[in-house]
C-alpha cells in the first residue's frame, strides 16, 4: 500500500526465516477493450487456498492481529481464525468412533505430497461436508503455510488482488484442469492420455491465431524453442500441435520470456508455466508440486513479475498467478457445484496489475476459465466454449480509470539464469 511498508516480507526478516537459496513475437497493436495489452497467465502446482492464505493476514495463531499495519488489511473469505480449534474427522461421519485430526502449522518450505486424485478429491469433499481429507489424502493434507514460507505471495495479496473464490474447474489433479486453463474443456477427468486430446481448434492458441494475435508459451526447455515433445507437457495432449510449426515456434524456453520483458517486446498473451525440465537434473523443481520447496517456487515466480514490472510494457500488462488444483490440502470452503465435474477445490489466485486495485479481495466466484473468459473479452474475440462463457469475471478485481500504479518490486531474491539451454530460466 502506499503508506506503509510490505510488511510481511519486512517480518520475515526480522525474525531471520532462512529462505533457500531468439524470434521474439512482438505484440500486435490490436484494438482492446481496456489499457491491458499483455497477459501473463503464471500456473503453479497443487495448494489449495488455506494452505497458502487460511491464515492471511493475521499468520498463525493469530500472532499478526494487534499489527498496526495488519489491521488495515482486507480479510479473505472463511479465513481460519483459530487453528487449534479445527479438526476433520479421521473417518467421514465416524469422529466420535475414530477421533479426529487438527489442523496445524508447518513450519517448513516443503510439504509432504497428500494423496491426489479423482477419488481421493472427491473423498475430501464429501458432499461438500469437506470433512474426507484425513482419511482420503490424508493426515499430511491438514497443515499450512504462512509469511514465514511464502512471504511475498502474501505481499502481493497486500498489494494488488487476492482473489479468494477461485476454483478449480474439475474436482480432480493436473491434467483436466489444465487442459480446461487452455481450452475451456477437457477430455479426461483425471491424469492419464493422450489419447484422448483435446482438438487443437478449441484452444486459446488456436483463437488467437485465428484473430492474429501474438502469443507464447514459455516452460524450462533443454533449448531455446522448438523443444522435444517429451518435455511439452500438456501440450502434448493437444491433437496436432507438436506438428505445426505456427504453434510450436511460439513454445519457448523461459530466458526468451525474460529477454522479451525486459526489451518491451511481450506477446500479447504469455503463458508462463514451470514445467518442462522442472525438477530433472541440475534443474530446480520450482513448480511448487510438493514435495518441492514452495519458498524456491515463490521467488523463481517473483523473478518472473520483477521482468515484466522493469521491462516497458508494465504500465499494459495484467500477471495472473494461479496454481492448478488444490492437490488434496485441506480447505473450508466447499466448491460450488456447476455441472459433474466441477468446480473442484478452491486455489489461490493473485491478480497484479498497474490497473489492479490496491489491497482488495475479489470474491466473486471464478475459475481458471475466467482467465480466458478475460483474455476473449479484451480482444474482442467469442468466448471460447460455453464453460468460458458461463464463468465469473474478473473485471471487478481492476480500477482501469486509476492513474498506473508504478510497479512493486520485490526482492532480493536469487537472480533468473538467462542463458539459453537446460539450465534457462531457473533460480541460480
Amino acid at each position: 500500500m502506499k503508506t506503509k511498508p510490505l510488511i510481511f516480507g519486512l517480518v520475515v526478516t526480522i525474525l531471520l526465516v532462512a529462505m533457500p537459496a531468439s524470434v521474439s513475437f512482438a505484440s500486435a497493436q490490436h484494438s482492446t477493450r481496456t489499457p491491458i495489452k499483455h497477459v501473463i497467465f503464471i500456473m503453479k502446482e497443487n495448494h489449495s487456498f488455506d494452505n497458502y492464505f487460511g491464515v492471511y493476514p493475521y499468520g498463525p495463531n493469530d500472532m499478526l492481529r494487534n499489527n498496526s499495519i495488519v489491521r488495515e488489511l482486507a480479510v479473505p473469505y472463511g479465513i481460519q481464525n483459530d487453528t487449534s480449534n479445527i479438526r476433520v474427522p479421521n473417518y467421514p461421519g465416524l469422529g466420535w468412533l475414530l477421533g479426529y485430526s487438527h489442523l496445524s502449522y508447518l513450519n517448513s518450505s516443503t510439504q509432504t505430497d497428500p494423496g491426489e486424485g479423482w477419488v481421493d478429491y472427491h473423498g475430501d469433499w464429501d458432499w461438500g461436508m469437506m470433512n474426507g481429507f484425513v482419511s482420503y489424502s490424508g493426515p499430511q493434507s491438514l497443515v499450512y503455510e504462512s509469511y514465514q514460507q511464502i512471504p511475498f505471495y502474501w505481499d502481493y495479496a497486500e498489494e494488488y488482488v487476492l482473489a479468494d473464490n477461485y476454483y478449480t474447474p474439475v474436482l480432480s489433479e493436473t491434467l483436466p484442469n489444465r487442459l480446461a486453463s487452455l481450452a475451456g474443456t477437457s477430455p479426461v477427468s483425471n491424469d492419464f492420455g493422450p489419447p484422448p486430446y483435446v482438438s487443437l481448434n478449441q484452444t486459446i492458441f488456436y483463437q488467437l491465431n485465428q484473430y492474429n494475435i501474438s502469443w507464447g508459451y514459455f516452460e524450462l526447455f533443454s533449448t531455446v524453442r522448438d523443444p522435444p515433445s517429451d518435455e511439452i507437457y500438456p501440450l502434448n495432449s493437444i491433437q496436432g500441435f507438436s506438428s505445426n510449426p505456427a504453434y510450436m515456434n511460439r513454445v519457448e524456453n523461459i530466458s526468451v520470456f525474460l529477454a522479451e520483458a525486459r526489451n518491451g517486446t511481450l506477446p500479447a498473451v504469455s503463458f508462463v508455466m514451470p514445467f518442462g525440465l522442472a525438477g530433472e537434473g541440475n534443474v530446480p523443481d520450482v513448480s511448487e508440486h510438493p514435495p518441492a520447496n514452495d519458498t524456491l517456487g515463490q521467488d523463481w515466480t517473483v523473478n518472473i513479475i520483477n521482468a515484466v514490472m522493469q521491462g516497458p510494457d508494465w504500465n499494459t500488462s495484467a500477471i495472473f498467478i494461479t496454481w492448478d488444483e488444490f492437490g488434496g490440502f485441506y480447505d473450508n470452503i466447499p466448491p460450488p457445484q456447476v455441472d459433474a465435474f466441477g468446480y473442484g477445490g478452491r486455489v489461490p489466485l493473485l491478480i497484479i496489475s498497474p490497473y489492479a486495485k490496491e489491497n482488495y479481495i475479489d470474491s466473486t466466484v471464478l475459475n481458471h476459465d475466467s482467465i480466458l473468459k478475460f483474455i476473449d473479452y479484451n480482444w474482442n474475440m467469442p468466448y471460447l466454449s460455453q464453460w468460458v462463457a458461463q464463468s465469473g469475471s474478473v473485471l471487478s478485481a481492476f480500477d482501469f480509470n486509476q492513474k498506473p500504479r508504478p510497479p512493486i518490486v520485490l526482492g532480493p531474491t536469487p537472480t533468473v539464469a538467462g542463458t539459453p539451454g537446460t539450465p534457462a530460466g531457473y533460480i541460480e
